[in-house]
């Protein structure tokens, strides 16, 4: 009879490790200025991120619903449907080799068609790509976006850690390192939240030492601390980001 009570504590503490839900804290004003709301018509579709005046950098699977038509982006605001700089999307473009099926190549720029003021404003900055080559298995990132639950309007954040390649692809096999994926996981030994959901993190920032780092592309209806999230790799389409705004400028 001890045995098995202790065999029934070890499986109550596994259940609480690996399905706690998510923590996630409510973002302060001014703390991620780079973070934008998109829009498709007046609807939330998904996360982006200002990386210049005239560019934000998104996902293509943002648009697997939405279709890239009558787009536009809020900018200097935390909350969905309040406040904000407000502006139309002249286009999308969208990595030619993305495939849906697998999230692969997921990776969209929208180019603005009156480019913001970063100046004069704190709550509207562009957020820097990541300059390092190589990101380490463990390392800590700073996730943002909005939460999944309906009716909750506010940014949040969260720190994950990146999980190694093998650890990655052992989990799923939609993680493919070779197609600019990597996964990020939480921290086990964490206490439990009171926010369930996952953040709404398509599109939205993956931050290593306050560089963009990856955008939130393989994200689930719920996330408890065993749930991987799959993340867009900035470091492996730098040159198509460059270039495609290059080939876009008029």
């Amino acid at each position: 009879m001890q045995n098995i009570n202790k065999i029934l504590k070890i499986l109550i503490i596994i259940c609480v490790i690996y399905f706690h839900p998510v923590i996630s804290t409510l973002a302060e004003r001014n703390q991620f200025p780079s973070q934008v709301i998109v829009k498709w018509k007046k609807k939330f579709a998904c996360t982006g991120n200002i990386i210049n005046e005239c560019w934000v950098l998104t996902v293509a699977s943002c648009f697997d619903v939405y279709k890239p038509q009558n787009v536009s982006i809020v900018a200097g605001s935390n909350v969905i449907n309040v406040g904000g700089i407000k502006r139309k999307v002249a286009r999308v473009i969208i990595h030619e080799q993305y495939l849906k099926s697998v999230n692969k190549y997921d990776i969209a720029l929208l180019e603005l068609k009156k480019c913001l003021n970063l100046d004069d404003d704190d709550s509207i900055k562009k957020i820097k790509l990541m300059k390092k080559r190589y990101i380490s298995p463990h390392e800590e990132v700073t996730i943002v976006g909005w939460l999944k639950q309906p009716g909750d309007k506010y940014l949040n954040y969260n720190t994950l850690f990146i999980l190694g390649e093998l650890a990655c692809k052992n989990i799923s096999p939609r993680y493919d390192y070779l197609h600019g994926i990597f996964c990020l996981q939480q921290h086990f030994f964490m206490p439990t939240g009171f926010r369930s959901p996952c953040l709404a993190g398509k599109g939205g920032a993956a931050i290593c030492n306050g560089e963009l780092c990856g955008i939130g592309s393989i994200i689930y209806e719920t996330c408890y601390a065993s749930t991987p999230l799959g993340y867009t790799n900035i470091n492996d389409f730098k040159s198509w980001i460059s270039e495609a705004m290059e080939r876009n400028l008029e």
